[in-house]
């Protein structure tokens, strides 16, 4: 019997059940409540206004695309078998991690790829691997990523291939991501970001943010604040796609078969762009090849660590900005009161997220000054040193090109 196939039979057993220990006591994560089922399910990726509107902003919202890989293209779906990929990447050294029910800091090995093909169905290891650049022609991303913002964000694609039965820690992310399933069957249990004061009283690793609990055996009184967390039952099969917003807390688990799914990450957005849709056709639900985005530029990167530390919070203080900038190891910690200054625009001792995303990339220039020198001790401008195309495109962009949410609200 798979682990989760008669997960409802069994909560209605453990619940309504006589025992006197807590309910889900020694039981799988999930059995101390019936599951909530209703997480809403569409039958194509929605425009980037929508997604946003939606599911993304004010914490997120997760929501399923069921069957959505057979309508649009992405090539990764349907040209990635197993001779396929041994064929034309067999040669591409990819890591693995040992054992199926995944422990952090897990015994990680590399191989070629054409190994792992070779063995995987009899291996008690999974590959997990950023998608290398010879893979990326292959990748398409969902068109709910194309404008207002999305596109200028997406941090990496990640491959997750096994022969199933694989058990992930409880954990959240700290980015948003798109799973989707190209071959096999997956079933979440997912719990809302705002029990956060719940389900991170107990065994909680903030360095790595996942749980100590036993996924297959929860002990109730050691993780007590469990008993109260309602949770979402999602059941993937191929083909779907699901979005997982940024921590919000889930454990998966891949049922036996081939199993194979690549996730979309991008940095959470907390304003939307709304002219930047302008003149796209968001009635067009497809996918992007992976080769037309950018990888996203310092900026972005820079923007998503102060974001994270304005989460539930309307305005970063001075104290906060420069406590974040050290806390991220950032090479900008050593001028954070000169920067703050750039960004507080309206000089109110506060940084806003409209300063932060109308901020452009002058915050930078301390430190593309100390880059930037010639031997004589002038400093050159020069684009070739910047580390990045995105970051090149974003020089060239002045303080008008403000982000807004998409009512065009000033306020949070």
């Amino acid at each position: 019997m798979m682990l989760y196939s008669f997960i409802i039979v069994n909560v209605i057993i453990c619940v309504g059940g006589s025992s006197s220990h807590p309910p889900g006591h020694l039981q799988p994560l999930g059995l101390h409540l019936p599951p909530i089922t209703d997480i809403p399910v569409l039958n194509k990726f929605p425009s980037s206004v929508e997604f946003y509107e939606k599911y993304v902003k004010d914490g997120g919202k997760p929501v399923i695309f069921k069957n959505v890989l057979e309508t649009v293209d992405m090539p990764v779906y349907y040209k990635w078998t197993d001779d396929y990929l041994d064929k034309n990447y067999g040669d591409i050294m990819v890591d693995m991690e040992i054992g199926k029910k995944e422990i952090r800091k897990g015994e990680m090995f590399s191989r070629k790829l054409s190994y792992f093909l070779k063995r995987y169905k009899n291996m008690d290891a999974y590959l997990v691997e950023d998608l290398p650049d010879r893979m990326k022609k292959d990748m398409a991303i969902p068109s709910s990523l194309r404008c207002g913002g999305f596109q200028n964000v997406i941090h990496t694609v990640v491959m997750w291939f096994s022969s199933g039965g694989t058990k992930s820690v409880f954990h959240t992310d700290d980015l948003d991501n798109i799973n989707c399933l190209l071959d096999g069957k997956k079933d979440l249990i997912m719990m809302d970001r705002k029990y956060a004061h719940l389900v991170e009283a107990d065994g909680w690793h903030k360095d790595g943010s996942y749980s100590d609990l036993d996924v297959d055996s929860v002990d109730m009184y050691k993780f007590p604040n469990l008993k109260d967390i309602p949770w979402y039952q999602v059941n993937l099969t191929k083909g779907d796609c699901l979005y997982i917003p940024y921590k919000w807390y889930h454990h998966v688990y891949s049922h036996p078969g081939r199993n194979f799914a690549v996730n979309v990450w991008f940095f959470h957005r907390r304003w939307f762009n709304v002219t930047d849709c302008h003149g796209v056709d968001l009635n067009v639900s497809t996918a992007i090849p992976f080769t037309q985005f950018k990888k996203p530029s310092k900026l972005e990167k820079f923007r998503d660590d102060l974001i994270m530390s304005l989460d539930g919070k309307e305005f970063i203080s001075q104290t906060l900005f420069s406590e974040t900038l050290q806390e991220n190891d950032n090479d900008l910690a050593s001028v954070a009161d000169e920067i703050f200054t750039i960004i507080d625009t309206d000089k109110d001792g506060y940084i806003s997220i409209s300063e932060l995303y109308s901020s452009g990339n002058e915050i930078f220039a301390f430190e593309l000054e100390e880059d930037s020198k010639t031997k004589d001790g002038r400093v050159d401008y020069d684009q070739s040193n910047m580390e990045d195309d995105s970051l090149k495109d974003d020089l060239t962009k002045t303080n008008a090109d403000v982000y807004v949410n998409s009512n065009n609200h000033e306020e949070l």
